[in-house]
This record gives structure tokens, sequence and C-alpha cells, in this order.
């Protein structure tokens, strides 16, 4: 389903492994959306009450930026992904009963 994160489900936790180990998992536009569908996924599955962000590779578990990507950024065009409400954006928020 995804083509820059894994993710999985152990237990009541959920997963998501960034994974471009390649290029230190550098994160670009592509995987961010991945990432915010991933939290929203995890947000909205019964029985996931934390969940681990990690890298893949043994080198870093993520460079920040590709800095391949900001050559063609636009600062003026419209941003997707982390939207206010999102649980990306509420994962800090303390677990609310399920």
């Amino acid at each position: 389903m995804f083509k820059f994160i894994l993710t999985e489900v152990r237990g009541p936790v959920g997963i998501i492994t960034l994974n471009r180990p390649e290029i230190l998992n550098a994160w670009n536009a592509a995987m961010r959306d991945e990432l915010v569908v991933a939290f929203d996924q995890f947000e909205n599955q019964d029985g996931v009450r934390a969940i681990i962000l990690t890298g893949a590779g043994d080198r870093a578990f993520g460079a920040g930026q590709d800095l391949n990507e900001t050559k063609t950024f636009d600062a003026t065009a419209p941003r997707s992904g982390w939207r206010s409400g999102s649980a990306s954006t509420t994962a800090c928020a303390p677990c609310r009963s399920r």
C-alpha cells in the first residue's frame, strides 16, 4: 500500500518504519503524505494505544528533508498532509477511552 513507509501492528502498538535506508530515510513530500495516512489509520484502529516511529537500516533514524526535493520546492504551493485535528497533529494528546 505504501511506497516509502512500512506499517505493522504488534498488540496495542502501531509501528511505522521510514523505509528509504539508501538515503538515510530522508523525508520527501510523498513520504509525508503516507505518514499522515498511516497515523490516521492507526488513530481509527481499535486496540492501537501507541505508535512507534522508527527508521529502516542501521545507519540513521532519518536524515531529515530530502535535499534533492528542495531543488524543485515551491514555498507558495498549498500543503497537503499535516492538517489540524488529524492524528498526526494530536498524537501527543492523551489517549482517549475506547
